[in-house]
C-alpha cells in the first residue's frame, strides 16, 4: 500500500517536472527522435505529454524499487531485533529460575524455619537474600508441611 502511494506521488512529481522544465530528460526525449525519424506526424503538445509520461513512469518506478528494497531491509532488521529481545528475555527467565533453584539448594535451613523461630531470636543473614523468605515466614506453610509429614507416616 505504501509502495503504491510512493509510486503515485513520484509519478505526479516527475511528470509535472518534465512538463514544466525546459530541459528534455532522458528517456522521454527519445520520443522526439523516434517520431521525427519515423515520419509519423505528432503535435508538439502530444510529444511533450508523451515525454512527461515516460519520464514520470520510469523515474517513479526507480524510486518505488528503492523504497521497497529499503523498507524490506528495515523490516528484516526490526524483526531480527525483536527476536533477539525475545531470546534475551527467555535467557533472563531461565537465569532467574536457576538462581531460585540455587537459593533453595544453598539454604542451610528448611522452609518454615522463620515461622518456627522464636521472635526474640535474630533472623539469620542467609534469610535476607532468600527469594522464598515470605513463604518461610508464612505459618500456613508449616501447617501444610505437618499435614504432608503426617500423611507420609500413615
Amino acid at each position: 500500500m505504501r509502495g503504491g502511494v510512493v509510486f503515485l506521488v513520484f509519478f505526479v512529481f516527475f511528470t509535472l517536472a518534465s512538463l514544466v522544465g525546459p530541459i528534455p530528460l532522458f528517456p522521454g526525449n527519445l520520443g522526439h527522435l523516434v517520431f521525427s525519424s519515423s515520419g509519423i506526424p505528432i503535435s508538439a503538445a502530444t510529444l511533450l505529454m508523451l515525454n512527461a509520461m515516460v519520464n514520470g513512469t520510469l523515474y517513479s518506478f526507480i524510486v518505488w524499487v528503492v523504497f521497497v528494497l529499503v523498507t524490506r531491509k528495515l523490516e528484516e532488521h526490526a524483526h531480527s531485533m525483536i527476536s533477539e529481545e525475545r531470546e534475551k528475555n527467555k535467557l533472563k527467565v531461565k537465569d532467574r529460575s536457576a538462581a531460585e533453584k540455587a537459593t533453595r539448594q544453598e539454604c542451610p535451613y528448611f522452609l518454615g524455619y522463620l515461622a518456627k523461630q522464636p521472635r526474640n531470636q535474630p533472623i539469620p543473614n542467609e534469610c535476607f537474600g532468600c527469594t522464598r523468605a515470605q513463604e518461610c515466614i508464612d505459618k500456613s506453610v508449616i501447617g501444610n508441611m505437618v499435614q504432608v509429614e503426617e500423611a507420609l507416616q500413615h
